[in-house]
């Protein structure tokens, strides 16, 4: 048996990282919507359509790769309903456990020093003041930020939350953990 995770939590927080490192041991595929999204925007899809696109595409690919694989992580931000049902949904549909990875920190400078330390995709910001290149920043960047930290949907089973102030080793530990809790092991 297999299982869908969905990572969650604001630019910065290590959802990538931790993403990448649980496909690696696992051996499952992860979605990353960042690079679906900087895909479009090379292929001269308008900034105000990629978001709902990308989604999209993470959407359709998503059945596919769990149906292969047995499972499938969700590298995405989760602050809007749609993203959760939807997850919840493909858990349903292949018959997998849905959870969600939740990458916390209320630490702002952490955050901006770690989106200004990475190497930004096109979709990505470049600080927490500073939005993608193609998208012009909102009027309050540091609200909009500080809206995100806090903003994260979670189901009310099936969530584990980890503090991004700590190395990620170390999250990544307490994710093996969560997952041996609900009977994941590396081996599956």
């Amino acid at each position: 048996m297999g299982w869908v995770i969905q990572m969650a939590g604001p630019p910065g927080s290590g959802k990538s990282t931790i993403a990448a490192a649980l496909g690696a041991r696992y051996r499952i595929p992860v979605l990353d919507v960042d690079v679906i999204k900087s895909s479009l925007l090379e292929a001269g899809i308008a900034i105000a359509d990629v978001g709902p696109v990308a989604y999209r595409v993470l959407r359709d690919l998503a059945p596919a790769m769990a149906e292969q694989s047995g499972s499938v992580i969700l590298d995405s931000p989760c602050h809007h309903p749609e993203v959760l049902q939807a997850g919840q949904r493909l858990g349903e549909a292949v018959g997998a456990p849905f959870v969600v990875i939740e990458c916390w920190s209320d630490d702002l400078g952490l955050l901006d020093r770690r989106i200004r330390a990475r190497r930004a995709l096109r979709s990505q910001r470049r600080s927490v003041a500073d939005g993608p290149v193609d998208l012009p920043e909102a009027p309050d960047p540091r609200a909009t930020f500080e809206g995100w930290m806090t903003g994260s949907l979670v189901p009310e089973t099936g969530h584990l939350r980890v503090d991004a102030q700590q190395p990620p080793e170390v999250a990544v530990r307490a994710v093996d953990e969560f997952l041996a809790g609900l009977g994941v092991t590396e081996e599956q």
